[in-house]
């Protein structure tokens, strides 16, 4: 493995970390160091370390369900619950509300494709309540998913949604089938903030029913569009990896000539393009070039054309 590849690889997780940082709000309180205070608890993210402190106990941030898992934590106690109701047991962890009615949480990885082939296998044959939750933290169809099993019945709201009762859990809504409520959340900021789409569900959407209609899909990625940063390369590399299963190929368009290129040959700099206020940004700096080099050069080693 050379240099660059190796410096890529360990750029990407640190961008997956950003991206999680930025999404739960958390605040860099010291180098390397965040933090986030909920109403009865801080949760503490050791950024070098790779791992989350919760109740005095430290679990570790390096593989994907990891980061569900943390995301899963922010979303109850955001919720109103509370932290010492929360007990983690390994990869799954308890919430306790009430003394007679505790929730198993199995925290997945598994994204849209196989959801529904999963749940319908699971096996629920308890006296508690049991929840799978997964979350494609903004890159997916929608921002989480949680079915929920008690005894022989299985709903899709009750725990998380806005009129819940903390002191009990209102499982209603009951489904045999998978059905998506309008409850369930979409927070794909990073896509309002800057030019995008206002969600992802458009795209996606848009792709089942494509594929539904058997029409061959190849996305035309475009690199170095005005507004995009770290953030957004890894929002949308991250959207790649999880859906280049659906896809013959991929178009790569790069707008951004950097050094060493045919396209950087005679490009000049003008100091008013430097400030978007004046006119449209058509000069690029040496760590955005960098960026989308990189980003570039990331795409190309998923394999696709």
């Amino acid at each position: 493995m050379n240099d660059s590849k190796i410096f890529r690889d360990t750029l990407f997780i640190d961008m997956k970390y950003i991206i999680l940082y930025r999404k739960l709000g958390y605040i860099e309180i010291n180098p390397d160091i965040f933090s986030f205070d909920y109403r009865d608890i801080t949760i503490i993210i050791e950024s070098e370390n790779q791992l989350f402190i919760f109740k005095n106990n430290s679990y570790q941030l390096k593989e994907y369900k990891d980061f569900v898992l943390l995301e899963c934590i922010d979303r109850l106690l955001r919720k109103g619950y509370n932290a010492t109701n929360i007990l983690i047991y390994y990869d799954n962890f308890h919430l306790s509300v009430i003394k007679d009615n505790q929730i198993l949480f199995n925290v997945l990885v598994s994204g849209w494709d196989d959801y529904e082939n999963l749940i319908s296998t699971y096996s629920h044959r308890s006296e508690n309540i049991i929840a799978l939750y997964s979350s494609q933290l903004s890159g997916g169809l929608v921002d989480f998913i949680s079915t929920i099993y008690k005894h022989d019945h299985v709903y899709n709201s009750g725990i998380f949604e806005k009129n819940t009762n903390l002191n009990d859990f209102n499982l209603t809504h009951e489904k045999s089938s998978i059905i998506y409520p309008e409850e369930f959340e979409d927070n794909n900021d990073i896509l309002k903030k800057y030019r995008k789409p206002q969600s992802t569900k458009t795209i996606d959407n848009a792709i089942y029913v494509l594929k539904s209609m058997g029409i061959n899909i190849i996305p035309n990625i475009i690199i170095g569009l005005p507004g995009e940063t770290l953030h957004t390369y890894v929002e949308t590399y991250k959207w790649i990896l999880n859906n280049r299963h659906k896809f013959l190929m991929l178009n790569i368009t790069n707008f951004v000539p950097y050094a060493g290129t045919e396209a950087a040959i005679g490009m000049t700099k003008e100091i008013s393009d430097e400030n978007q206020t004046v006119t449209p940004r058509s000069y690029h700096t040496k760590e955005e070039t960098f960026t989308t080099s990189v980003f570039t050069h990331l795409l190309f080693e998923l394999g696709m054309e």
